[in-house]
């Protein structure tokens, strides 16, 4: 059952993509408006597309399972610095001066923006480079996240074609349809994508928690956290899971705020945005 439901809305999901990528199509005919969808993306579409690129499969596997096991409670504290610093901060600091530069200068990349910022050609080749390199890892860690999420729900036996686990088959899948719909549609197409993504995610979150806190191995909120409060390793010693600030755990804990919410200060991804955004 949980098999069909998942091929039914994957299903929806990617007519969607589709029909987004050939909506967009009329709206990428130039180079502007390809990769930066003619500087024109409104607020909405803009911090959707902010929020998705920065909470992907990090959020929903890394740190709610590997992070909020380790540290507990506290692990929320990462969201709220994610929120205040890589988000609030960043857009208060960047967002406008990005603007108005990559505006004035003619930019649409970030390589572009670094050769005619400082009239160095060096630097764009650099820049080109370093990005290329360190995005190849990172998109890895994302399709990652998506193979461990479908392989669970599609494991090798239920895969579709013989020989091929439903990890990797919807891995393929998926990226098919990023291809497809970024080809069609350009920068405008990725926008609407994450505006929808977004949405699917809130609802996603809110239908998660609640599943979790009522399902009968967990019993309700309070039982849940008793549960956790008692929980101990495998020598019996308390894990502290519920410490407000991590216990132990707490310079870890630091140091995750900081890298993943100081660090989106430089992604392409994320700064890209902003030379995108209407005003």
């Amino acid at each position: 059952m949980t098999q069909t439901i998942g091929l039914i809305f994957l299903a929806v999901f990617a007519v969607l993509m589709i029909v987004i990528g050939v909506v967009s199509s009329g709206k990428s005919k130039t180079l502007d408006g390809f990769l930066l969808g003619g500087r024109n993306i409104g607020a909405w579409m803009s911090a959707f597309a902010y929020g998705t690129s920065y909470f992907s499969a990090v959020l929903f596997i890394g740190y709610a399972g590997k992070n909020g096991w380790d540290i507990g409670f506290a692990s929320m504290w990462i969201g709220v610095g994610n929120a205040l610093l890589g988000c609030l901060l960043a857009w208060k600091l960047l967002a406008g001066r990005v603007r108005r530069m990559t505006h004035r200068l003619k930019t649409r990349t970030m390589p572009e923006f670094f050769e005619a910022r400082f009239n160095s050609t060096a630097m764009k080749l650099v820049a080109a480079a370093i990005i290329f390199v360190f995005l190849v890892p990172y998109a890895a860690s994302v399709y990652k996240g998506l193979g461990v999420f479908f392989g669970a729900m599609f494991p090798s036996s239920d895969s579709l074609i013989s020989g091929v686990s439903g990890e990797t088959l919807c891995m393929f899948i998926v990226a098919l349809l990023t291809g497809i719909y970024l080809i069609l549609g350009g920068y405008v197409a990725v926008a609407i994508t994450d505006f929808v993504q977004g949405l699917i995610m809130i609802v996603g979150v809110i239908v998660l928690a609640i599943a979790v806190t009522v399902h009968p191995d967990v019993g309700g909120f309070s039982n849940a956290v008793a549960s956790i409060k008692a929980a101990t390793d495998e020598a019996g010693n308390s894990l502290n899971l519920t410490s407000i600030f991590g216990g132990k755990n707490w310079s870890f804990l630091l140091s995750n705020i900081i890298l993943t919410s100081i660090g989106t200060f430089g992604l392409p991804q994320m700064v890209h945005k902003f030379y995108a955004v209407k005003n």
